[in-house]
């Protein structure tokens, strides 16, 4: 076979092979471009097939970009958000307590400014005792006196973390109850927090509540049954209220029910 023959296959041959080799290396750099043989995976998030426009987002869903620039995306922190876990009221020789649980289910912060007392019913028991009082001033500082408003305001200055617990007691005492005798109230409260005045609400509760005065001695002259009368009927009222009762409310009430072949 002439030389020039045997020359022109073995280049024919030469440009084939370089092809074929060209196409294998383009299509490997594909495979290392989309991901599919890369440890370092990338997925494209936008749907669109211009390389110019095309974002990719990692693995814990925090960075993205282009081609050109990569961006780190923080996630979004919740508001503070105060939940009451519960109320409890206390009594013992130092006073009357509202016991309060709360909790901060948010990522922020929680800085509660004022709780407000939403009166429905109020009933200041009369003493059956017709008593004769020595009295004095009342050396005694209460965190909150209550009246018979409708609405009572009274500042707070209590901070919760985020999502943390957080408990604090409110002493109470009251202006409309007799002396050595207490007002029952049906009544809920409101906390408000943060300076955009959230505000998370309380179950509604009935409870007593004693009054501010003291006394140095007293003495009784007689007992009126028709007072004695008069308050077993209000707090037969009341206690049938669909809500939260105290233990001292309910032991007053099982009290005159004991006795109340007395006076009925």
């Amino acid at each position: 076979m002439p030389v020039e023959i045997i020359a022109a296959i073995i280049s024919a041959i030469a440009v084939i092979l370089a092809a074929f080799i060209g196409l294998i290396s383009i299509k490997s750099k594909k495979k290392n471009f989309n991901g599919s043989n890369n440890d370092c995976s990338t997925t494209t998030i936008n749907g669109n097939n211009n390389d110019s426009s095309r974002s990719y987002v990692n693995g814990d869903n925090n960075i993205v970009g282009n081609n050109n620039t990569v961006s780190y995306v923080l996630p979004s922190k919740d508001d503070s958000k105060i939940q009451i876990v519960d109320a409890e009221f206390l009594v013992d020789r130092d006073g009357y307590f509202i016991d309060i649980k709360i909790r901060n289910t948010g990522d922020k912060v929680a800085f509660i400014k004022k709780i407000v007392f939403n009166v429905y019913d109020t009933f200041a028991m009369k003493n059956p005792q017709v008593t004769q009082y020595s009295l004095i001033k009342s050396t005694a500082t209460y965190d909150i006196v209550l009246n018979g408003d409708e609405q009572q305001v009274f500042s707070l200055s209590q901070s919760i973390a985020a999502n943390n617990v957080d408990r604090f007691k409110i002493k109470i005492a009251s202006s409309i109850a007799e002396t050595r005798m207490v007002a029952v109230y049906h009544f809920s409260f409101d906390l408000y927090y943060d300076e955009d005045d959230k505000k998370v609400k309380s179950q509604p509760f009935v409870a007593t509540f004693p009054s501010t005065r003291e006394w140095a001695g007293c003495f009784v002259s007689h007992t009126s049954m028709d007072i004695a009368k008069s308050n077993y009927l209000e707090l037969l009222r009341i206690s049938k209220f669909d809500c939260a009762k105290s233990k001292n409310f309910l032991s007053i009430l099982e009290s005159y029910e004991k006795n109340k072949d007395d006076f009925m």
